[in-house]
């Protein structure tokens, strides 16, 4: 086995290597974690929706959202079909119907007809200070 002769030490290039390897993958972990820290901050922000709050009762489409609302009682889900992540945009016969695949939910979100499995996704909420919009949570 070669070695490298420095002052002093013998270290085998094996070890060298390791450690100069090492020293070269600092700097790219503190790369890589500052990274995703930021993208993790802006995937946070990007998935809080604001609605306003005076919502009559009945059923509104908002964007990635559904809110039904019946008196006082609010439900919000997301409008992405757990088959495959179609957009649900219809609302008849107390029914949500997938317009990709034909998956059916009822009022309350769960499955009535496939091919998806799992209910429609139920969203928290909760209100400004103000209590003039609705700060929908990891849409």
């Amino acid at each position: 086995m070669s070695k490298i002769n420095l002052p002093g030490n013998k270290v085998s290039r094996k070890k060298f290597l390791k450690r100069i390897s090492f020293i070269l993958f600092l700097p790219l972990f503190w790369l890589w974690d500052s990274t995703v820290k930021q993208s993790t901050l802006r995937f946070n922000e990007a998935n809080t929706i604001f609605i306003p709050a005076d919502l009559s009762d009945g059923v509104q489409f908002f964007d990635k959202v559904v809110v039904i609302k019946k008196n006082d009682q609010i439900k919000i889900f997301s409008t992405a079909c757990t088959h495959l992540g179609c957009k649900i945009k219809d609302f008849k016969r107390n029914e949500f119907t997938c317009p990709c695949h034909g998956s059916v939910f009822n009022f309350n979100g769960q499955v009535k007809k496939g091919p998806a499995s799992k209910p429609l996704k139920l969203l928290s909420f909760e209100y400004t200070p103000d209590k003039k919009q609705i700060k929908i949570l990891n849409v």
